[in-house]
């Protein structure tokens, strides 16, 4: 190791200090400490908003590990909200939940975790998900299938719902909006179809319909299963997966890519697309969807009226026409406030397009500002005037309010939002910035999205990975750390691969 556990400890103690509420958590501040002490990786930037937000971030994750008959699972909201599953339990994050959990090293979390979302107790339809790629990225980070694969049959099962379709009862709440609406998922012209209000996204400008992230999310799931089915021999189910991938792909690329906003929208149930350029959006990257032709979709990042706005990214693209930010009506909305769910999306999106290996319209600089504003967003003041690091639901891309929280405060509800856990932080600093890019084989390839001369060093230590410690380090003049200078990966505490600026390692595991 070349940092110190100790010296990140006051970042916990502050936090600790600071909660003025600590809900209903699954570990207790006083023990958080102890518990992650020994779990999670460390990380050393010159930049301490980074190390402020990446700390925050566990500890605020382990807040949200409960027991539950069976195991451990992860909540989205520390109190129990009426919508969730059992044991307050929400699919929507869960893929996020386990990209975070798969990090904490010797932990068993995340296959019971796993194991909770293939149960009979839990229901995987809820939300638009792709949580067997995510449990398959799990694995890449581990090394190990076998206890995954023993869920083949549960997950195929699972993921069969969302082809059968359903019918989703909206109940008496909302029916102008919903009115109507009756089969949700696979249609007949073989794109999924869904609501607004179950990708989390409620009140948005895109809409009901054949929505990108849901058929992004069904494509991702189809070549994990296929993978999944290589491991195990079945040859017929992995020739079955590969082409339901495969005409999955075909249809989004046809019928969401909408050529006069140069970006995946969704289409509607009559065949009309949206205006709406969303985050969502973005997400057929995640999942290899997206070819050459759709890169145009990267330059909303850098064209006003697309994604700038000076604290968060919005949602929705500015200039839309729907484009508002209210402190009335519902406390959700997605017409044009941040979310760090779509934040999240967007940002996991870019890292799989920027490591791709082609040429890009967006660089690490387009990067590393959004990963940046995103880090400083996470942020309010409390009632002593000081500004301490927070996550809640909605923001004020232009202020920084967090609207939910000022709309449900003033109806005497208190602290729904607080620490919640509705999105992705320190796996993107791990997979992005650093640039570990986990894989099933023993092939280890470093790719950082850092942009040459932001910083002089950083470090990722403590990672646990293909029962390997891993060491990322990038040490410009070689002053800092003292182990020489350029970008170099320890493994076990021995050096195996080094390149003297901020490129590309690939690295053979024993």
């Amino acid at each position: 190791m070349i940092l110190k556990t100790e010296n990140y400890k006051h970042y916990i103690d502050t936090f600790n200090k600071q909660d003025e509420f600590e809900g209903n958590v699954g570990i207790l501040n006083e023990n958080a400490w102890s518990y992650l002490e020994n779990k999670m990786p460390l990380f050393d930037c010159p930049d301490n908003e980074f190390l402020l937000t990446y700390y925050f971030r566990f500890w605020t994750y382990r807040k949200h590990i409960h027991n539950v008959p069976g195991g451990r699972i992860v909540t989205e909201f520390l109190p129990a909200v009426s919508w969730a599953g059992k044991y307050n339990s929400i699919v929507m994050a869960a893929p996020f939940h386990l990209d975070e959990g798969r990090w904490l090293r010797g932990e068993t979390l995340c296959d019971e975790y796993i194991n909770f979302w293939y149960g009979e107790e839990a229901s995987t339809t809820d939300y638009s998900n792709a949580l067997p790629a995510a449990a398959l990225d799990v694995c890449r980070v581990t090394g190990k299938t076998e206890k995954l694969l023993q869920l083949y049959d549960k997950i195929n099962e699972k993921l069969e719902i969302w082809e059968k379709g359903f019918d989703w009862d909206y109940g008496e709440w909302d029916r102008e909006r919903y009115w109507g609406v009756s089969h949700v998922g696979l249609r007949e012209n073989g794109l999924f179809y869904t609501v607004d209000d179950l990708e989390g996204s409620e009140y948005s400008a895109g809409k009901n319909g054949y929505r990108p992230l849901l058929n992004s999310c069904m494509h991702g799931s189809y070549k994990a299963m296929a993978e999944m089915a290589e491991l195990l021999g079945r040859n017929d189910d992995v020739n079955l997966y590969v082409e339901k991938a495969k005409k999955l792909k075909e249809l989004v690329l046809k019928n969401l890519w909408n050529p006069d906003e140069n970006f995946f929208t969704v289409l509607s149930e009559d065949g009309k697309h949206s205006d709406a350029r969303e985050l969502y959006g973005y997400t057929p990257w995640i999942y290899g969807i997206a070819e050459k032709e759709n890169e145009k979709a990267w330059l909303a990042l850098r064209e006003f009226g697309g994604f700038i706005a000076p604290v968060a990214t919005p949602f929705l693209a500015t200039s839309n026409k729907d484009f508002a930010i209210r402190y009335e009506g519902h406390s959700c909305q997605w017409n044009g406030p941040s979310w760090p769910l779509g934040t999240s999306f967007m940002l996991k999106s870019l890292i799989a397009y920027l490591q791709n290996g082609t040429e890009h319209c967006v660089d690490k600089t387009d990067f590393f500002r959004y990963l940046s504003q995103y880090v400083r967003s996470q942020r309010t003041v409390n009632d002593k005037g000081e500004i301490i690091p927070w996550i809640d639901e909605n923001q004020n891309p232009f202020t920084g309010d967090w609207i939910a929280k000022t709309i449900i405060e003033k109806e005497g509800c208190l602290y729904r939002g607080k620490d919640y856990n509705h999105s992705s932080m320190n796996d993107l600093i791990i997979t992005g910035l650093c640039g570990l890019k986990p894989s099933l084989d023993n092939v280890l390839e470093i790719e950082p999205l850092l942009p040459d001369g932001v910083w002089d060093y950083f470090c990722l230590d403590k990672v646990r990975y293909h029962e390997h410690d891993l060491t990322i380090m990038y040490d410009k003049d070689g002053s800092k750390y003292g182990k020489g200078k350029g970008l170099k990966v320890f493994v076990d505490g021995e050096e195996k691969g080094a390149v003297e600026n901020l490129g590309a390692l690939t690295i053979t595991l024993n």
